[in-house]
């Protein structure tokens, strides 16, 4: 196995991932997919369902690099023992803008963020890397944004669908099809993520989405195709986090 190179295109069969505790409901479907997860730490500054989303204690750059918040000391063993370069940044606060210093999305030599709240060692990095930077007022940018390939997303969020249809193919859905415990609604791009090239995971089932024929629609035109993990509505886990394809 070896690392995803493009953090959320992997361009194989996902064997490990990334994500918060919210996916242990989960493992059994998991397993019979044959991906196994690495989990991080519940965030002690982060108040409620929150506290256990993966995208707002990690920011993966790809290829094995990492920047975690401070808390997510054993997360940084597990992954190091993988070969992946590791370190920590700002340790996010409770209540928004502060708790989303690594809530941006990387897509090829594109990042996507809010520079204001984003923690500066990524935005300082991706312009090292000569990444183009599209900024947005969405602080919780990845939780608002579902890959799908190097040139299309979704997204539930109005202003990003503004920021990037000049870069990208960019469908918009309606909020309210995604749970969130303690939340009126969960965000889109925590629901689901790639887990090849050609298969987008939903936890849950992408079908009760009010705009799934849409999506569904939307995903062909890429190749990719939808999968659920259950049954049950959508749920905002805190987006999936590809780590190692076969």
């Amino acid at each position: 196995m070896r690392f995803v190179l493009d953090p959320y295109l992997p361009d194989g069969q996902v064997k490990m991932i990334i994500a918060g505790d919210g996916l242990r409901a989960y493992e059994k479907s998991l397993k019979s997919l044959g991906i196994s997860v690495l989990y991080t730490k519940k965030a002690d500054c982060i108040s409620g369902a929150l506290a256990t989303h993966a995208d707002l204690v990690v920011f993966p750059f790809g290829n094995g690099r990492f920047l975690l918040d401070p808390g997510q000391e054993q997360l940084a063993i597990m992954l190091q023992e993988k070969g992946a370069e590791c370190a920590f940044g700002s340790a996010p606060k409770d209540g928004y803008p502060l708790d989303v210093p690594y809530n941006a999305v990387k897509i090829g030599k594109t990042l996507i963020c809010n520079p204001k709240t984003l923690d500066s060692s990524i935005f300082h990095l991706a312009k090292s890397e000569d990444c183009a930077i599209i900024s947005c007022k969405q602080g919780y940018t990845k939780c608002s944004v579902a890959v799908v390939s190097e040139n299309a997303v979704v997204t539930d969020d109005p202003g990003i669908e503004k920021a990037l249809t000049p870069f990208f193919d960019v469908l918009l859905v309606q909020k309210g099809s995604v749970c969130l415990d303690g939340y009126h609604y969960g965000l889109f791009g925590g629901c689901c993520g790639l887990i090849s090239k050609d298969t987008l995971l939903f936890v849950g089932d992408y079908k009760k989405h009010e705009d799934a024929e849409r999506i569904r629609s939307f995903l062909r035109n890429y190749g990719v195709y939808p999968e659920s993990l259950c049954g049950k509505p959508l749920k905002d886990i805190g987006s999936l986090i590809p780590l190692r394809i076969e």
